[in-house]
């Protein structure tokens, strides 16, 4: 495993990400608010934290996450994209995407955290 260059880019992403695995909790919101705008939502904090998630990867040479991301996101995102029109199959196809980012999100938080400790041991031990 790589140390982190910049622990703090790390834990930046890492707050974000945070609040980006809440974003599940703005689907209670249909109750309230007419569902397309809470997917609105949901899909524009992904997009907002897109560039921040990639660039971070990038700078810290996790080259093998980034390639990660377009298999486990850009997979659902093909079919998607031929599935484009054909009602209920397009619909299962864009859930499958938010899914599959909402779970890579998941996993990266955790793996981030694992390179932090692991920079943290390094630092007082190494």
């Amino acid at each position: 495993m790589l140390p982190p260059s910049n622990p703090y880019r790390l834990q930046r992403l890492q707050r974000w990400l945070a609040y980006e695995l809440s974003t599940p909790a703005l689907f209670l919101l249909h109750y309230v608010v007419p569902f397309h705008l809470t997917l609105l939502a949901v899909v524009g904090c992904a997009l907002a934290l897109l560039p921040l998630m990639l660039s971070t990867l990038y700078r810290e040479g996790r080259t093998g996450w980034i390639l990660a991301f377009g298999v486990v996101v850009g997979t659902p995102l093909l079919v998607l994209a031929f599935t484009w029109g054909q009602g209920h199959v397009s619909l299962l196809a864009g859930g499958a995407v938010l899914l599959s980012f909402l779970g890579y999100c998941f996993v990266l938080r955790l793996a981030i955290r694992e390179w932090l400790e692991e920079a943290v041991w390094k630092r007082s031990f190494g």
